[in-house]
């Protein structure tokens, strides 16, 4: 049996009682967020141990990681089924990457994601929320190919609708 299947249930409970004017949005974490609460048993002020352990045992995060991406589109394309409107990935700790890893561990399996998502479902946008990566969300955005973008409020949002007017932007209040 499916271990996630009630959040399929209360997602289809949900929608019959939401208003058609309301969007609802499903959510996940981004593979490389998820890794980190694995590696430090939750959060961590500087996560010492999920750096670490990706630092030495680069070929073990790689492998995680694919898993956590597949598990990740699987988990997503639940939600969709049950009738969600929007899914939102929320990479936390994308800011404690770096430029060595950034594009590797963050980067590339969202857009891993995105494109194999939307191969099951083209019609449900993606939002992404990278936390703390400042201008790079431009890069980001045009590198993974999600729909809307959420910023930190490191961005001032006039910037955001600037430098990266083809995307929607949600966000960078504070």
């Amino acid at each position: 049996p499916n271990k996630l299947a009630p959040v399929g249930h209360a997602i289809k409970l949900t929608k019959a009682n939401l208003s058609t004017k309301i969007a609802l949005i499903g959510f996940a974490g981004a593979p490389w967020t998820v890794m980190t609460y694995m590696a430090e048993g939750g959060s961590s002020r500087d996560f010492a141990r999920a750096r670490g352990w990706a630092w030495q045992y680069r070929k073990e995060v790689d492998k995680l990681l694919d898993n956590l991406i597949e598990s990740t589109i699987s988990f997503l394309t639940i939600q969709a089924e049950a009738g969600v409107d929007v899914l939102m990935l929320f990479d936390s700790w994308a800011s404690e990457l770096g430029e060595d890893f950034i594009i590797d561990w963050c980067y590339n399996p969202i857009a891993k994601i995105v494109e194999e998502f939307k191969k099951l479902h083209p019609n449900i946008p993606i939002i992404a929320y990278p936390k703390g990566i400042g201008k790079d969300v431009k890069e980001f955005c045009h590198w993974t190919g999600v729909d809307c973008i959420s910023i930190s409020t490191e961005i001032d949002p006039k910037w955001a609708v600037k430098h990266i007017p083809q995307y929607a932007i949600q966000g960078g209040m504070d």
